[in-house]
């Protein structure tokens, strides 16, 4: 099962765009504060917001930086096949 996690920011205009694509996509998502997790993003090496984690089965195997909708949905499809 995949998974989209969204690292975002408080006050970042970037990240409120990118999940309203999101939405507009009805691509499930989760959205977790940089700042408020600052350990897993650390972990993950998330230096800008917003960044897009897709995880599938636990493992990542898509990181987007920015609001990036196209490169986002290429990951989903391509795992989907």
């Amino acid at each position: 099962m995949m998974r989209v996690v969204v690292f975002s920011g408080k006050n970042c205009t970037k990240c409120v765009s990118l999940k309203k694509m999101l939405e507009k996509l009805e691509i499930e998502f989760e959205e977790k504060d940089v700042m408020s997790n600052l350990s897993e993003s650390r972990e993950l090496g998330i230096k800008s917001v917003p960044t897009t984690v897709i995880y599938e089965g636990g493992v990542v195997i898509g990181k987007v930086l920015s609001n990036n909708i196209d490169e986002i949905k290429t990951i989903l499809e391509e795992a989907s096949k």
